[in-house]
């Protein structure tokens, strides 16, 4: 049951990692979304004066941003960018518990441990509904890349930590 519990941590920490680096890239694409609207809006304005000698070009712009504006809640990175702003914290706070879990198995008993896994994996799938549901998250390899590489160098971490409290005692 230990290897299964050491199991879910790796696995519970590359989804943390993996959604850490999804959130970071949607809120990128949301920013620049929302930088260009601010740049056409303001452009179009400050063009005011210039309205006279390309008439046609004034209109368009302002048609791009109204509408571009008025779908902007509605586009899959900005749903997903809102889900995961949520997801991704809770994910967090579900990893301290995993963590502590793993920290606590040398004097936890094998049917103890089974329910730990049990309640892990339940509330991974309700905050994974609650915030994702409805959501298709494509999978991004640098995600993938980069969860893998930060969760070895977590563990090369956390396994150097744990040895070095353990030769401590």
């Amino acid at each position: 049951m230990r290897e299964r519990y050491w199991s879910v941590f790796n696995q519970m920490k590359f989804n943390f990692f993996y959604f850490d680096k999804y959130k970071t890239i949607r809120d990128k694409q949301v920013m620049i979304m929302k930088s260009f609207l601010l740049v056409m809006a303001c452009g179009g304005v400050a063009s005011l004066p210039f309205w006279d000698n390309m008439p046609i070009t004034w209109p368009i712009m302002l048609v791009i941003v109204q509408s571009v504006g008025a779908i902007q809640d509605y586009l899959p990175f900005t749903k997903e960018a809102d889900g995961l702003a949520y997801f991704v914290p809770e994910l967090g706070a579900l990893m301290v518990d995993v963590a502590y879990g793993w920290d606590m198995i040398n004097y936890t008993n094998e049917q103890a441990i089974a329910e730990k896994i049990r309640e892990i994996e339940t509330r991974y799938v309700i905050l994974h509904d609650k915030y994702l549901h409805g959501l298709t998250l494509k999978t991004n390899s640098k995600c993938n890349k980069y969860a893998d590489l930060e969760q070895k160098k977590f563990f090369a971490f956390y396994e150097k930590e744990t040895t070095e409290r353990m030769s401590i005692i």
